[in-house]
């Protein structure tokens, strides 16, 4: 089925269940209205019920229809300009060294590796690195100050010689054959990518409870919709963690962005221009996530200030004519989804089980179960799929987080990122250690 015909007939199915929807919750809605007024009481639907379900079955009927292309990497694939910004990375960044070098990558590659003011001793464990595996390819720029992540990502940009560029965290290692396969996206797929987002995979999933639930997260979650909109020719976010960038693009759009969100507003970049974004299911690169509430907190904090920074710097991709503004315009919809979800449905779930008050719990909202449900074990037999073509499982004894994670994650998420959204709405001062 061509892409157009895909992407209506999602769109189809999805107005079908927003047409059901609504009527299945007229009554309910003059329930509420009964109590709270019809504004009300429609803004408590529409955010609990109709917006989720539209997304849920857009995305879900598309991960039907989705069929990835079968990308074969090259015996000679182009070469590539690796950028490493690091700040106070002692204790991983050998490690991430080595996962780049034992790839066995199939033509020149060159590693810049830019220290950014580290107290610690990031910048000897490089050049250790460097004198031990005789690495004539690895660059070290050593900065005395710190100047932050974008500008440092810059300063190496300014240094790439190559065409394709590819950005991967300090903390971050590579699958075996992670370059080959994110390179083989970028220069086999006909859709002519600017930038391609990688795969990325909780590693330190065993270190806490929270990092397990994050494990199901960055599987299920974040890489199901990445998936979709690069389906659609546009993926929203090209992570600094592990992503291909075409050099002259880059350099044309003035490189990253010194904002908190620099990979969200890059990427929303590359798209104002008109150009296409994909996402490499089966290019894996394993990095750490935080492993207490409060930095979670934090990072799902910055992420949703770059979101909304994304939108204050390239508004006119709401009102782009291409398919992925779709998800564009559901991005949108975000601070009204999330604050409808803690100060509406979460009450209304605590009224219904302690009180047996259903006014809230209403059918609607119980139709998006099966969906859910439905949604959940799609994603999950793909990636599982995706992961054991590469030699990859998903780890024993994850069954209770999935749980917790399909039942809970949006209210553990949810005061997070609606801290981040009001605070950049309202330009709040932003630092690192509190955002």
């Amino acid at each position: 089925m061509r892409l157009y015909l895909k992407y209506i007939f999602a769109l189809f199915f999805s107005f079908i269940w927003l047409s059901i929807s609504i009527y299945l919750s007229l009554p309910w809605i003059n329930e509420i209205s009964s109590y709270v007024g019809k504004i009300i009481s429609w803004s408590l639907v529409i955010g609990i019920s109709l917006i989720p379900g539209v997304a849920l079955s857009f995305i879900g009927i598309s991960l039907y229809l989705d069929k990835r292309p079968k990308f074969i990497s090259k015996e000679k694939l182009p070469p590539i300009s690796i950028l490493i910004a690091a700040y106070n990375e002692e204790s991983c960044i050998y490690d991430t060294l080595k996962s780049i070098y034992d790839q066995r990558y199939p033509s020149q590659f060159e590693v810049i590796v830019i220290n950014d003011g580290s107290k610690d001793r990031t910048a000897e464990f490089v050049k250790s690195f460097k004198k031990n595996n005789s690495s004539d390819n690895l660059i070290l720029i050593d900065n005395v100050e710190n100047k932050g992540k974008a500008l440092v990502l810059n300063q190496g940009l300014e240094q790439v010689k190559y065409d394709l560029v590819i950005s991967i965290d300090a903390d971050s290692t590579l699958h075996k054959r992670a370059l080959e396969r994110i390179v083989s996206t970028m220069v086999e797929s006909d859709e002519d990518y600017a930038a391609v987002a990688g795969t990325i995979i909780c590693k330190n999933y065993n270190e806490s409870f929270m990092a397990r639930l994050q494990y199901w997260d960055y599987l299920i979650g974040i890489s199901s919709v990445k998936r979709i909109q690069s389906m659609y020719q546009g993926a929203l976010v090209a992570q600094g963690a592990f992503s291909i960038y075409k050099t002259e693009i880059l350099r044309e759009i003035g490189g990253w962005p010194n904002k908190i969100g620099e990979d969200i507003v890059l990427t929303w970049a590359i798209l104002d221009k008109d150009h296409k974004v994909g996402h490499s299911e089966n290019a894996f690169c394993f990095t750490n996530v935080p492993e207490s509430y409060i930095d979670f907190f934090k990072q799902r904090k910055r992420w949703s200030r770059g979101l909304i920074e994304a939108f204050y710097s390239h508004p006119k991709l709401l009102f782009k004519r291409r398919k992925s503004t779709f998800f564009v315009w559901y991005n949108l919809l975000f601070p009204f989804i999330d604050f409808v979800f803690l100060f509406g449905f979460f009450p209304g779930v605590l009224l219904a089980i302690f009180f047996k008050f259903y006014l809230i719990a209403g059918i609607v909202t119980l139709l998006q179960i099966p969906l859910a449900i439905l949604f959940n074990l799609t994603i999950y037999m793909i990636q599982k799929d995706s992961l054991k073509k590469e030699g990859l499982n998903i780890p024993n004894g994850m069954w209770l987080t999935s749980l917790v994670y399909i039942m809970f994650y949006q209210l553990i998420m949810t005061p997070a990122t609606l801290d981040g959204y009001y605070s950049e709405i309202l330009q709040k001062k932003k630092s690192w250690d509190d955002v």
